[in-house]
């Protein structure tokens, strides 16, 4: 899904609002066409999380997390056709076939070959990194109509820190925590035979949950929502329903003022933001 399909919000408190008091916030990146770069590093786990999960037998579940998280997010990154993604976490892949173009086992005049010293830069890079990780059953017999029966509610609970860098400077833009609890419950019938754990299932709902959670936090630290047109009350603007917007939401919006200087470092802070009004989502497309 396109993160550009137009959806539509009804006005709400916005006054007399014109388009152009509303445009200027699309970014000269976007006029021009052209897409930031991005690499994300692979996902990784702070040591003590890691040692706590393989005390509590939780090693495995922590590593399905991890490892099916990577790939998710960089196909959540991809379907925001926002980036240039670049496949830091999958760079030694790429470098094991650059030496294969260049030990002369493969034709070097197929213009499809490797090519050495030809990596593409990244403007940003995003790290994840896993502080907090807690894997839960509750069990219970519950008596019914058929005899007792067993119950499990299993909980996974899931913090990480998300980071974004300007790679040039080194400077840290964006430093969020993402928080995810997600429950499952499964019920036994005592004499039934049953192989495997069915909570299992709430391991892909983390992952993909984590993934989608994470790509939009990159994606509006990077480049924020923006209002595309302002029609007869009705504000289009770049966000759907893969981004995580719903119908009913209430939404802020700015109108972009002067750049903001700071006065003692010379550094600038940004552009001035200025509230204008709210609106309520009608439509978050699909």
């Amino acid at each position: 899904m396109r993160t550009l399909n137009r959806f539509s919000v009804c006005r709400c408190a916005l006054g007399l609002l014109t388009i152009g008091l509303l445009l200027p916030g699309v970014s000269a990146e976007a006029a021009q066409g052209s897409k930031p770069r991005l690499a994300i590093t692979k996902i990784t786990a702070n040591d003590a999380v890691v040692r706590q999960a393989a005390g509590g037998n939780d090693s495995t579940v922590l590593t399905q997390i991890i490892e099916g998280t990577d790939g998710q997010l960089m196909n959540a990154m991809q379907q925001t056709r926002k980036f240039e993604l670049v496949g830091r976490s999958d760079l030694d892949a790429i470098l094991r076939e650059q030496d294969l173009a260049a030990s002369g086992l493969v034709d070097p005049a197929d213009p499809q070959t490797a090519r050495q010293f030809g990596l593409a830069g990244v403007q940003y890079v995003a790290t994840v990194a896993i502080d907090n990780f807690q894997d839960i059953t509750a069990r219970a017999t519950l008596e019914g109509q058929f005899g007792p029966s067993e119950a499990e509610r299993r909980t996974i609970q899931l913090q990480a820190v998300v980071r974004i860098y300007d790679t040039t400077t080194g400077t840290m833009l964006e430093s969020t925590s993402v928080r995810l609890d997600e429950s499952a419950t499964n019920e036994i019938i005592t004499g039934a035979r049953e192989d495997g754990r069915r909570t299992n299932l709430l391991i892909g709902d983390v992952v993909a949950a984590f993934s989608s959670v994470a790509a939009n936090t990159i994606t509006d630290s990077i480049l924020p929502p923006k209002v595309l047109a302002y029609t007869m009350g009705v504000i289009s603007f770049n966000r759907t329903a893969a981004s995580g917007v719903e119908a009913g939401q209430i939404w802020e919006v700015f109108a972009p003022g002067d750049e903001l200087i700071d006065p003692d470092t010379g550094e600038s802070l940004g552009v001035e933001e200025i509230s204008i009004g709210w609106a309520r989502v009608t439509d978050a497309g699909s």
